[in-house]
């Protein structure tokens, strides 16, 4: 189900609901208003016809009058008031039926209590109310009254008579009722109005609530599209549009491409896995095959020539021992290699470079122990974010390839030099030997993976200077070969984020 089709359906419903509960709220209102409005008639009518004076006339004359009007209008006693002769009305004293208007429903064996009712009779409903009052002799008042009439008395001296009277004689009942039918049909009218409005205020609803999703997730739409673009693409540099309008929109887009950065960098570090596992099959397979190859001849020697001495055997033994370290020295730089392509940031800590330095020149100088190596540090040593294991990988590189180098073409004994230095923030180690050096033009060129120089020694797998250029860049710096003042090589590694 489509979100436009679930919002239609949400304002419906909340229509319908908004509808059913006012409906209901207002027929149950409008009931008891109409059943206010009857029973305030009707006690307005029992009001009316149980006074004294109304009630005199309407025994005498056993009828309603639209006016009672007296004589002498002119006289303050005698009030103009209006009967509703519409409300069928009953009067009875005891058993004698004294004034039954028309339309006055037939109630013989119900009994009606005192008060408001609802009596239903010959398939009618009626709503009635009861009254009883007391009055005094007919024949006193008749008497009374034709004294009034007479002008025998007066009218304040009459009404005085009557109401002082002691002589109750007779309970007077009094009911006025009126059918329900017309409360039923304006219910039921009502009834008919607010169904109609309500299936209207749904259709209208439902009408809207289509419009209103088709507007709203327009911005949607265009995301949709844009997204399904870059999803046939197969550039995930590619991004959506983040100015659709709405702030949720433009949040959803943001979160989008977002996760395609993150999906981009995640497809580039699988490339550069797939990549560096296949340099590195590519690596074994070729630095393997020329050692394998020269171990296979050493030990073909002795099967071929049976006649050697012991010299001879002993030398292919040397030979074969070279051999066997230089391949496990270029199986442990390839690893290494492969290890440094798959770094990521999360390994990086703080590292005391002075300790780290310190440690590899011990280390180093405890293989080497005529090599001398000079190191001077800054007054305030630097904290690097770094990888400490490529690190150490770096600066033992480069003083053991100067170690090797110098050794094999100076007889004077080998000498490193280390100066250390922070420029702008950045770390400046610059280290010189006094080996044959590096021609100028091969300078770059050495720094490439399985690239010798020709006056380097017979010893090494051509990885050194690239296991150092490789950690230089992963740690955001660099590396430039140079001629030192003694005529060898000097290095100078530039190694930015420097924590002081």
């Amino acid at each position: 189900m489509s979100l436009r089709v679930r919002i239609t359906l949400l304002l419906s419903g909340l229509t319908a609901l908004i509808v059913i509960i006012a409906g209901f709220t207002i027929h149950q209102l409008t009931q008891a208003d109409i059943r206010k409005s009857i029973d305030e008639k009707l006690t307005v009518q029992l009001s009316e016809v149980s006074e004294t004076p109304v009630l005199v006339s309407v025994i005498q004359t056993q009828r309603f009058f639209s006016n009672l009007n007296r004589r002498n209008s002119n006289d303050p006693s005698f009030v103009e008031r209006r009967l509703d002769i519409e409300i069928p009305t009953f009067i009875k004293s005891q058993d004698d039926i004294i004034l039954a208007t028309e339309g006055y429903p037939d109630f013989s064996g119900i009994i009606v209590p005192y008060g408001f009712s609802d009596i239903e009779t010959d398939g009618a409903k009626w709503r009635v109310l009861t009254k009883t009052m007391e009055v005094i002799d007919f024949s006193a008042i008749r008497n009374i009254h034709s004294a009034i009439n007479s002008g025998r008395i007066s009218y304040e001296r009459g009404m005085e008579q009557l109401a002082n009277s002691d002589k109750v004689n007779y309970e007077i009942l009094i009911q006025a009722a009126v059918k329900r039918t017309s409360i039923n049909t304006t219910l039921q009218d009502l009834r008919q109005r607010l169904v109609l409005v309500g299936i209207l205020a749904v259709i209208v609803s439902a009408i809207a609530g289509w419009l209103l999703g088709t507007t709203l997730l327009k911005p949607l739409a265009r995301l949709a599209r844009h997204a399904q673009v870059v999803t046939n693409s197969a550039d995930l540099s590619n991004r959506v549009e983040d100015t659709y309008g709405p702030p949720e929109v433009e949040t959803l887009a943001l979160e989008i491409n977002e996760m395609l950065s993150r999906l981009e960098l995640s497809a580039h570090a699988t490339d550069e896995a797939l990549r560096s596992s296949r340099a590195f099959t590519s690596n074994v397979a070729h630095e393997l095959r020329t050692p394998l190859t020269s171990m296979r001849t050493n030990l073909d020697l002795p099967k071929i020539h049976t006649d050697m001495d012991t010299s001879e055997r002993i030398q292919v033994l040397n030979n074969l021992v070279l051999e066997h370290e230089r391949l496990l020295s270029t199986l442990e730089s390839l690893r290494l290699l492969a290890r440094g392509d798959l770094s990521e940031a999360g390994i990086f800590e703080e590292i005391d470079f002075a300790q780290l330095i310190a440690a590899i020149i011990s280390d180093q100088q405890k293989i080497d122990p005529e090599c001398v190596i000079k190191l001077e540090l800054p007054s305030n040593p630097p904290l690097l974010s770094a990888w400490r294991q490529g690190m150490t990988l770096l600066f033992r590189n480069v003083i053991e390839n100067a170690q090797i180098h110098s050794r094999s073409s100076n007889q004077k004994g080998v000498q490193i030099d280390i100066f250390v230095e922070v420029i702008n923030q950045d770390l400046k180690v610059v280290i010189d030997d006094n080996g044959p050096g590096i021609p100028q033009s091969e300078r770059k060129q050495v720094i490439e993976r399985f690239i010798r120089g020709s006056n380097a020694s017979t010893v090494g797998s051509g990885l050194g200077l690239a296991l150092v250029s490789q950690q230089s860049a992963i740690h955001g710096g660099s590396i430039e070969l140079e001629e030192s003042p003694t005529g060898g090589t000097r290095a100078v590694i530039i190694l930015p984020v420097v924590i002081s």
